[in-house]
C-alpha cells in the first residue's frame, strides 16, 4: 500500500522575529558605468512584534558590504523600504545582494 504524502509545517509563535527581504529593485532607468544607480530593498515583518536591524548591500559576491542602513523598527505585518546608490565601475552584468541582520 503506498504511503500518503507528508507535509511539514512551521508554526511560529506570534512574537517570533521573522523579517524577510521581499524585493530588490533597480530604481534607475538604466545602470550607466560611472554614474550612481539607485537600488531599493524592501523588507516585510512577518513576525508579531516590531523588529529592527541592519540591511547590508553586497555587489558581485563581495564579502564586505558596499553600504548599509540601520532600521529602528518595522511594525508587525508592515513593509519597509531602504534606498541605496552604487556606482558600477565596469560594464556588463552585476550581481546585487541584500542581507538583513
Amino acid at each position: 500500500m503506498p504511503s500518503a504524502p507528508t507535509r511539514t509545517y512551521m508554526i511560529l509563535h506570534p512574537t517570533t522575529d521573522n523579517v524577510a527581504i521581499v524585493v530588490i529593485k533597480k530604481r534607475s532607468k538604466a545602470a550607466v558605468t560611472g554614474s550612481p544607480t539607485a537600488v531599493t530593498v524592501t523588507l516585510r515583518n512577518f513576525g508579531g512584534r516590531p523588529q529592527g536591524g541592519v540591511v547590508r548591500l553586497f555587489v558581485d559576491g563581495a564579502t564586505e558590504p558596499i553600504d548599509f542602513r540601520d532600521i529602528d523598527a518595522i511594525p508587525p505585518g508592515a513593509l519597509y523600504s531602504v534606498d541605496f546608490r552604487h556606482v558600477f565601475r565596469t560594464q556588463g552584468s552585476h550581481y546585487v545582494e541584500a542581507r538583513f541582520f
